[in-house]
């Protein structure tokens, strides 16, 4: 099992403003006495596989040459942002300019509409 930051024993810790991606476990605490953990990020194993997958597919699609730079930087926006609350301005974005390449763009969506609530935080 892969695990992000493991504390073992102590008292105040702090964790804060980690950003932890594609693990089993983001943050595990055992035997520590008051800790304090805010501001954390924890992208889920399959939230990050599917952003990735997005990112390459949007990488290898048949979309125009200059619609693609922006569509791969909005990927990569999403990948960078995942699990915040800014992740839903960015998914915004990208989705208004893939909407005009739907037909291509279709296929490539269609693993992340399950994890969506997840990815919104």
């Amino acid at each position: 099992m892969a695990k992000g930051i493991v504390v073992e024993g102590g008292s105040n810790i702090r964790l804060e403003n980690n950003r932890i991606e594609g693990l089993d476990v983001g943050i595990e605490l055992n035997g520590v006495r008051d800790a304090h953990a805010s501001g954390n990020h924890i992208v889920s194993r399959e939230v990050a596989e599917a952003l990735n997958r997005l990112h390459e597919s949007v990488r290898a699609a048949d979309v125009p040459a200059d619609v693609k730079p922006t569509l791969l930087q909005h990927a990569s926006a999403m990948r960078a942002t995942a699990c915040t609350p800014s992740f839903r301005q960015h998914y915004e974005d990208f989705m208004h300019l893939a909407s005009s390449h739907i037909t291509v763009i279709a296929p490539l969506l269609t693993p992340l509409m399950p994890l969506l609530p997840q990815m919104l935080g």
